[in-house]
């Protein structure tokens, strides 16, 4: 058993270790699942599309009825679904599920501590248990996280580690950094994942995205560097299209020679390039943003929960198409193969009774025709990597409709 982990970080080391799982309780439950408003039903999601953004053009909700854009995408209304209530620890309102339909639950996904995540496979049976901190990401079959070492040996060299799970919290780990390290992960629709790090203190800071495939294994690390004398700006998101173009993003207070209070967004090639200089995504505003890949390639800005730009693959900004400022506080996945959205309400902190985020969820064309909605009759409704819908009905138990938006 290894020893137990906490916290997060990174720096450039890669040391692999091993890692087993441990398991708990939780009891699944069969459930004739039944929704709102919508058709269609499927198996296996998550990604982008190919080169030039696809953002779409027209918006609406009209439930459906565009039955050829539409076809085969939407929710199949009587589709089954599970119900599993997790052990305590993994009460909550975290969510998520890999592209081979293995679930995983926690409390929170927030990235200021360490937690358990329960996991479970597509049939609510109870596989093992992963320990990482912040969310984890999936995998073609099990899922990313970072974590922290208790009992490290060398912790100025080796203590933060990135786990690559299977299902069952088993699988191997390799070192990314020491214990001034911090780090994240952020999703990318060409597989794999991507880590922003930051290393250091003072003049000795460096910062640095890393793209690893789904197996673990690093396909490129690339550093960004501050203008002379400076500290290196510290990115505070980045996200990655189908053709492997990543955007970054990061306060212009950070970098050196620009006025102040703006968000900046700069892009690095599938190579691991940097690609052109910063250039500014939203003016007055240097607030950390979501950032979502679309659908053809490029990649979408959140901020303040209003969908604000689009940028196509290595380019400048576009404003957002109506169909996505049409949607505040609503995030997305990709879906059907890469053929659809699948929008829910954003999931925030807890709120007094514990709901957070709604219901439904909302099935739109590549150009933003709303196919129909989905309706879990619960709250805090995810969609995970292989299309399946999840959705607590209470503070603990979620109900899991396996597959429901995945490929046909």
């Amino acid at each position: 058993m290894r020893s137990r982990l906490l916290a997060v970080g990174v720096c450039c080391l890669a040391v692999a270790t091993a890692r087993c799982g441990s398991s708990s309780t939780g009891a699944p439950q069969t459930d004739a699942g039944s929704g709102g408003s919508g058709s269609g039903g499927g198996g296996g999601t998550d990604g982008g599309g190919g080169g030039g953004v696809d953002a779409g053009s027209g918006g609406g909700s009209d439930g459906g009825t565009a039955a050829n854009e539409c076809d085969g995408l939407g929710a199949d209304q009587n589709a089954s679904s599970i119900t599993i209530t997790p052990p305590t620890e993994a009460c909550g309102l975290a969510a998520t599920s890999d592209s081979s339909g293995n679930i995983a639950l926690s409390g929170s996904s927030d990235a200021t501590t360490s937690k358990n995540w329960a996991t479970y496979d597509h049939g609510g049976a109870r596989l093992g248990t992963l320990h990482a901190y912040g969310p984890v990401i999936p995998r073609g079959s099990g899922f990313f996280g970072l974590d922290r070492l208790i009992n490290a040996t060398d912790p100025r060299n080796d203590y933060l580690h990135l786990w690559t799970f299977a299902p069952d919290g088993s699988g191997p780990s390799q070192n990314v950094g020491g214990f001034l390290c911090k780090a994240t992960l952020q999703r990318t629709s060409a597989g794999g994942v991507l880590m922003n790090e930051r290393c250091g203190s003072g003049l000795t800071v460096g910062s640095r995205i890393v793209w690893y495939d789904d197996a673990g294994t690093q396909k490129w690390s690339t550093f960004i560097s501050g203008s002379s004398g400076s500290a290196p700006p510290e990115p505070n998101a980045a996200a990655g299209d189908a053709g492997g173009n990543v955007l970054i993003t990061t306060a212009s207070d950070d970098v050196g020679g620009r006025p102040a209070g703006d968000l900046l967004g700069r892009w690095i090639a599938p190579d691991g390039s940097l690609s052109g200089d910063w250039f500014v995504l939203v003016a007055g505003n240097a607030a950390p943003p979501v950032l979502q890949s679309l659908i053809g390639g490029g990649v979408a800005v959140m901020q303040n929960g209003k969908w604000l730009v689009v940028v196509p693959p290595l380019g400048g900004l576009q404003p957002a198409p109506d169909w996505l400022t049409s949607r505040p506080d609503q995030d997305f996945r990709i879906v059907r193969g890469r053929k659809a959205y699948a929008f829910t309400s954003q999931i925030t902190a807890p709120q007094p009774h514990g709901f957070s985020g709604g219901p439904l969820v909302e099935v739109v064309a590549p150009s933003g025709t709303s196919c129909g909605t989905f309706d879990t009759k619960g709250y805090a409704a995810a969609v995970g990597g292989d299309g399946s819908v999840i959705a607590n009905t209470d503070d603990c138990t979620r109900r899991v409709w396996p597959g429901l938006l995945g490929v046909r």
